[in-house]
């Protein structure tokens, strides 16, 4: 079905990761199948509920899919992931591809000094190793020290993404 879902969603993103997830199986032959599916279910379980938890009356928050890449000839999602609290907002869109996650912010709120030199949990004043397969052109941002509310990083595994999206969402609910 992998074919016929990427002709059917071909111009009609983005799309709720729910709907996204129930239209999309890959082959049954791919080896990475079951990593691709891993991958989907800590998108939609473990980040959703990163946004959820705490959640406050004036927060909301959704994860839809906009895009598509390969990786080891599966198809899997570009992610949009979007937090509001009161009349703040942050943006992020990210990939996933076996090997790291790449993630671009945009925030409408400061995020200067988030990421200080002594923090050593990920990179993100280089992007000399981000590949941005299936992001949208104005997604592709420096590196955080360029533009602290708008930048990219890459990361190295699933611990480390949800760290960093933990202190983003934490930076907005301290400041809103």
């Amino acid at each position: 079905m992998e074919n016929a879902f990427d002709h059917y969603y071909e111009g009609n993103m983005p799309v709720n990761l729910t709907r996204w997830m129930k239209e999309y199986s890959p082959r049954e032959t791919l080896i990475f199948r079951e990593a691709g599916g891993g991958q989907l279910r800590f998108v939609d379980e473990t980040i959703r509920d990163l946004f959820r938890s705490g959640s406050k009356r004036d927060e909301k928050s959704f994860i839809a899919v906009i895009s598509t890449h390969r990786s080891k000839s599966v198809t899997l999602p570009v992610y949009q992931i979007v937090f509001e609290k009161g009349k703040k907002k942050v943006e992020f869109v990210l990939r996933g591809n076996f090997h790291d996650w790449n993630v671009s912010v945009d925030s409408d709120f400061s995020l200067e000094g988030l990421f200080n030199k002594e923090q050593r949990l990920f990179d993100v004043n280089s992007t000399d190793y981000c590949f941005f397969q299936g992001f949208p052109s104005d997604k592709m941002h420096g590196c955080y020290k360029n533009g602290p509310d708008h930048f990219s990083a890459c990361i190295d595994d699933d611990f480390k993404l949800y760290a960093f999206l933990f202190l983003i969402r934490d930076r907005i609910r301290e400041y809103s």
